[in-house]
């Protein structure tokens, strides 16, 4: 028995030693309200990935490095007004799961999804009318599969950030590139130049019609004279 209440009393410890290295923050900016939390646990960073610090009543943020209080926990932002402007969470310092962000009307501005501070998953933009302009995936911070340009009916097929232009032209609806290529032919066709038809030859009114041979003349008298008789 005197163990189990031996764990359950460093349980207890351990749990309150944990909570009192998480501090709940909240600063102000001309433009924006921020109610976040940081912790002051030590953490080993990542290279190549951007971390989210406090320091000097500041939100800092820097790749591969930190020099305060990472953030940890939930994230929000709001206008002066107090609508809310962006939200999302952290994990020591790393943005994770799904953040969102509105415009100043309160329309919904992105969808964007993390995980290690990395894109991760679908990502949506959209207008302050609410339409949708963009739509695709990241993978690692890196854009893949089919990416949607809902405004100009345009379909990009990405792999590892890059474009493969060959399944970009298999959409259906002519795409950025379909268009391109059509673009560059004409021009080519423009290019290309009709060739010059021979001048045909002109009759010269001063040229003397040409006389009839000496033995043409005389067998075509042969055969008007056996007509005659």
């Amino acid at each position: 028995m005197k163990i189990k209440y031996l764990i359950i009393i460093a349980l207890f410890f351990s749990c309150g030693a944990n909570k009192s290295t998480i501090h709940q923050k909240k600063i102000q900016s001309t433009t924006f309200k921020e109610d976040f939390s940081v912790t002051t646990e030590e953490f080993n960073p990542s290279s190549n990935i951007t971390y989210y610090w406090y320091k000097s009543n500041e939100i800092l943020q820097s790749k591969g490095e930190y020099s305060g209080e990472l953030l940890h926990g939930t994230y929000t932002r709001y206008y002066i007004t107090n609508q809310l402007e962006e939200k999302g969470e952290f994990n020591y310092g790393l943005k994770t799961k799904q953040w969102r962000s509105w415009f100043a009307n309160g329309q919904l501005q992105s969808i964007r999804n993390y995980s290690n501070g990395k894109l991760n998953g679908v990502y949506q933009l959209y207008d302050d009318t609410g339409l949708l302009i963009i739509s695709g995936k990241y993978k690692s911070n890196k854009k893949t599969g089919r990416w949607i340009n809902h405004v100009t009916k345009d379909t990009l097929h990405y792999r590892r950030d890059i474009i493969k232009i060959e399944d970009s032209l298999k959409t259906n609806k002519p795409s950025f590139f379909k268009r391109i290529f059509k673009k560059k032919d004409k021009d080519n066709k423009d290019k290309i130049k009709p060739k010059k038809s021979k001048p045909q030859n002109k009759v010269n009114k001063n040229s003397k019609p040409k006389k009839d041979s000496f033995f043409k003349r005389l067998f075509s008298k042969k055969d008007k004279k056996n007509v005659k008789s």
